[in-house]
């Protein structure tokens, strides 16, 4: 046990206040014997005995009273092993800004509920106090010491939520740098958070926890939020050309603990509302919402899905950038000339003349720039050389598309350490018809995927599809790997593109001699199908980033400028966007070309790079779905976490004071002690009544 304010325990001197009076107020009686009233003697010894057990009584009571009192003032408390003394103090505050304490409540937002508990602590603090303010969002950021709390006050008062997930560890670290540096007796750090569960709790802090400094969890969190949150979106490989529909998916999940009915989703492209439906969720799970949908127009778009308002909106939102070319740039590339003359053919034919061909052979290759192209496609090339195979892999690592063609001049040997290492995909030896299959002469190609973008219009569910002729193969390679996309009798497959690379192999060649393609009409949409689709963004995923993650874009190669704006805007209620800032980020050099890295990603949103009027790259950024979860961590789990000596407090409740006053001090006495002095005050004037 201790005294807050010891001094009063003086006045326990009090206590012989009474028992001075009763000494001093007894008089001395002369005894004269009275023969009358001798026999009333024998019966006032047993009264008098009484009277004078009260009067004992009464005396105990009234100096227990004056003690009461007099520990009353000296504020008696139990203590325990956080026991503070009233020296002055340095203080930490690690406040969580990340986008979780963005959820709704009666207050406001959490964030907002932390700002009013900070505050509460301030106005326990003493003049020759010091707050150091550490914010943890997307790494620790330290301000102060403060001695003025009035400015104290207006730095919180001007913290937002940022779009990084909280640095915990990093910002325990920084608490632990400012204390030491502290001269101050008394050392305290109060974590103001949601506390909500994520990776930045993995592994031990145990190393990080001073035991000599106070460490106060001060927890608060919305009870059942309900959200519903979009996750990702899902952008499968299509051909993505003027006026031709496209699938995107929006995965979305429900939050919270009570199944959803009817919450509307909606597609908007170009700041028009395009689609949208309502979907059913039950408690914790997620569910999809599919467009598809079209746009006429070539060049740069922009879209997001978006779902009805709900406790929590930073991930009622989802950006996506995609691209449907304005022209296509293909570069061929032969043995000699004479063998790129179908597919020069093939992609002359164009409605729009939207496809560019350049079709040189190997000796002209070198002089080209391969990254000035969309599209290369190597037709029955002998060999694959070192330095062009290094070219290529440049040309694939910008972002570009390769279409392999193996003819009857193709040698294995030279392809199969590209092949493998760039889309996983591996060419077996060639087969040739002459050893007949079943009595033929030919190998016959039976089988295609129609739920691939370059077969889709083949398919049956398209009203218009026509049929695939009968393709006959003098010669083929068999293909292992990646996805196949069409197949041999006895499911051999003949065609495949890579998992991981904008790389589609064909196995066997487009003259007479490997196959009879060159001979139907098929072959026209099939080539130039094939180049749109490599053109095509493979994944909108590609195009966008999460808050908080580095970002590297690579940029033209003939980007000349030191520096790039970036700029970033969002669609506002009407659809159009809003810019909301840019700021200046420096272009770096590498050894394929140049880049910007941007450390963090921020607010969600559309992004810009621009080197003066031009604008040079797109992409969008999201929120990050782990900070939707509504589970947190409890007392048992910070325990494990942060040790046994972290004092766990609940913020909401709005009175915090009275527990970290509880926790830093123990449990106050006084109210007890004047309860029991008025009691027994109540007790000693029934005694005197009953005694008079």
């Amino acid at each position: 046990m201790t005294f807050l304010n010891s001094i009063f325990l003086g006045a326990l001197a009090a206590v012989a206040i009474p028992l001075l009076i009763h000494f001093l107020s007894r008089r001395r009686i002369k005894i004269i014997d009275f023969s009358s009233l001798k026999f009333l003697m024998v019966m006032q010894k047993s009264k008098l005995r009484w009277l004078k057990i009260l009067e004992m009584l009464l005396l105990a009571i009234r100096m227990m009273i004056l003690a009461l009192l007099a520990l009353a003032f000296a504020r008696p408390a139990v203590t325990s092993r956080h026991a503070a003394s009233h020296a002055p103090a340095s203080v930490v505050f690690l406040i969580d800004d990340s986008p979780s304490t963005e959820k709704l409540t009666f207050g406001g937002t959490l964030f907002d509920d932390m700002k009013r508990g900070m505050g509460s602590v301030i106005d326990m603090l003493n003049a020759g106090d010091e707050i150091t303010l550490i914010t943890l969002a997307g790494g620790p950021s330290v301000y102060g010491p403060y001695g003025d709390f009035g400015r104290t006050r207006e730095m919180i008062n001007s913290l937002q939520p940022q779009p990084s997930s909280p640095a915990f560890r990093e910002g325990l670290q920084k608490a632990a740098e400012a204390l030491a540096a502290s001269h101050n007796l008394n050392r305290e750090v109060y974590i103001f958070s949601d506390f909500q569960q994520g990776p930045w709790w993995d592994g031990s802090f145990a190393q990080i926890m001073n035991p000599d400094y106070r460490y106060f969890a001060i927890k608060y969190a919305e009870e059942d939020p309900e959200n519903v949150g979009l996750t990702k979106i899902e952008f499968p490989p299509q051909l993505l050309v003027p006026g031709e529909e496209f699938e995107i998916t929006g995965e979305i999940r429900n939050y919270g603990s009570k199944p959803i009915k009817s919450h509307l989703v909606g597609l908007s492209i170009d700041g028009s509302r395009r689609a949208q439906v309502s979907l059913d969720l039950n408690r914790f799970s997620g569910g999809e919402a599919k467009f598809a949908v079209s746009s006429d127009k070539p060049g740069h778009h922009r879209g997001y899905f978006e779902i009805e308002d709900d406790d929590y909106s930073p991930d009622n939102r989802f950006y996506f950038d995609f691209d449907i070319p304005r022209k296509i740039t293909v570069l061929g590339v032969a043995e000699t000339g004479d063998d790129l003359k179908v597919i020069q053919r093939c992609l002359g034919m164009t409605d729009n003349g939207y496809i560019d061909f350049t079709g040189v052979d190997m000796s002209g290759f070198s002089r080209q720039n391969p990254s000035s192209y969309d599209v290369i496609i190597l037709s029955d090339i002998a060999a694959l050389t070192t330095p062009v195979a290094n070219s290529l892999s440049d040309f694939l690592s910008g972002g570009g598309g390769l279409f392999v063609i193996l003819g009857s001049k193709s040698n294995l040997n030279t392809y199969a350490d590209f092949l493998q290492n760039k889309a996983g995909l591996k060419a077996g030896a060639r087969q040739s018809s002459s050893a007949g299959e079943g009595g033929e002469a030919y190998f016959n190609l039976e089988k295609f995927d129609l739920t691939h973008p370059i077969f889709k219009i083949y398919s049956p569910s398209n009203p218009e599809a026509v049929k695939i002729p009968a393709l006959k193969l003098a010669a083929y390679y068999p293909i292992e790997g990646g996805v196949p996309l069409a197949w041999l009798s006895g499911d051999r497959p003949v065609m495949a593109t890579s998992l991981d690379s904008r790389i589609l192999l064909l196995g066997f060649g487009l003259d007479r001699q490997s196959s009879d393609i060159s001979l139907h009409s098929f072959i026209v949409p099939f080539i130039i199908r094939s180049v749109e689709q490599l053109a095509s963004s493979q994944s909108a995923q590609q195009d966008y980033f999460i808050s908080g993650q580095s970002v590297t874009i690579n940029l033209p190669r003939q980007i000349g400028t030191p520096s790039v704006k970036l700029a970033r805007s969002s669609a506002g209620t009407s659809g159009r966007e809003t810019a909301t800032f840019d700021e200046t980020i420096e272009v770096s050099r590498g050894a394929y070309g140049s880049f910007v890295n941007i450390p963090q990603a921020g607010y969600p949103g559309f992004y810009t790079l621009s080197a003066g009027p031009d604008t040079i790259a797109y992409f969008s950024v999201n929120h990050d779905s782990t900070e939707s979860t509504g589970e947190a961590l409890n007392a048992d789990d910070l325990k494990s976490i942060l040790g046994d000596d972290i004092i766990s407090l609940q913020g909401e409740t709005g009175g915090i004071t009275e527990s970290i006053m509880q926790a830093k001090f123990g449990i106050e006495l006084w109210k007890y002690c004047l309860a029991l002095a008025l009691l027994l005050l109540i007790a000693e004037s029934i005694i005197v009544k009953k005694a008079s």
